[in-house]
């Protein structure tokens, strides 16, 4: 009799915190070429970067959602903690801490990818 293979208790949050970047780098991607068709790169540059942020990590929190199929919320939550811990240390090696608009950003990405926890563990297989 075989042993049944051992999911690794990482892979659920790993998985989805890299499609939530690659999520990001797509939304990105679409978010500039819409700016520079439209010509207001500079005044709706923040907008798109936060509507980026904030759908990768309900992407990311989905995933994980799905992958583990219980606790979406806190799954989802972690993810979004995850997620934020490249953009926070970024920030940090360039001198450029956000202040107010990090909290507002870390609050986001955990909310967000709570949502997507939620919904990733209540869809159908």
């Amino acid at each position: 009799m075989r042993k049944a293979k051992r999911e690794h208790r990482l892979r659920p949050f790993t998985t989805g915190v890299l499609f939530g970047y690659a999520t990001t780098f797509i939304l990105s991607a679409v978010g500039a070429i819409f700016l520079l068709l439209t010509d207001s790169a500079e005044a709706l540059s923040g907008a798109v970067s936060i509507v980026a942020m904030a759908l990768s990590c309900f992407v990311a929190g989905h995933t994980a959602g799905r992958l583990r199929r219980h606790r979406g919320l806190s799954a989802g939550a972690l993810c979004g903690l995850l997620y934020m811990v490249l953009p926070l240390l970024i920030s940090l090696v360039t001198l450029n801490v956000g202040g107010a608009m990090l909290i507002v950003k870390l609050v986001l990405c955990v909310a967000f990818g709570a949502a997507g926890g939620v919904v990733g563990v209540n869809s159908v297989k």
